[in-house]
């Protein structure tokens, strides 16, 4: 599949939440996402604009892309031998990850924590990015070459 099909298929399938997507539809999708996020940092010093404005742009990109990526990540995961539902995890894991990390920094339990080497705002970003991370490794896992519950091989499917 190549990028423009790939982009083409993600686009189309931005609210689908069932079936497979390839390797090479999955990654296309994410460099044009990865690209837009790079076009907006470059536009940012050539043109001067105000962080408010970086900002507005970056959180536009974020809320047109959020469902699409997801639909995309998902549909990858199904392809693989991972269960999608591992995406419910992560959202929750980045919102109880500091709390959890500074309500144990300040426990009473006698014992001294290594959070106190670190602030908790560098855990927090640990946490977000072993996340991505660890997504990213699932996603580039290959294709299960049999049918499985979320669908048949896309690769013997034509569009």
């Amino acid at each position: 599949m190549g990028p423009k099909e790939a982009i083409t298929t993600c686009l189309r399938k931005s609210f689908v939440f069932s079936g497979r997507a390839t390797r090479s539809e999955f990654w296309w999708f994410v460099t044009l996402w990865l690209m837009g996020i790079l076009l907006i940092a470059w536009i940012e010093p050539q043109f001067m604009l105000s962080y408010l404005t970086v900002f507005q742009f970056f959180s536009l990109l974020f809320v047109v892309c959020m469902l699409p990526v997801f639909a995309a990540i998902y549909r990858r995961l199904s392809d693989t031998k991972v269960t999608p539902k591992i995406l419910l995890f992560i959202p929750l894991l980045l919102l109880i990850a500091p709390p959890l990390v500074y309500f144990v920094d300040q426990s009473d339990y006698g014992f001294q924590s290594r959070t106190r080497m670190m602030p908790e705002a560098l855990w927090a970003i640990l946490a977000y990015f072993g996340c991505i991370f660890v997504l990213l490794v699932l996603c580039g896992l290959p294709s299960v070459n049999r049918p499985n519950k979320y669908g048949p091989n896309p690769h013997e499917v034509t569009p």
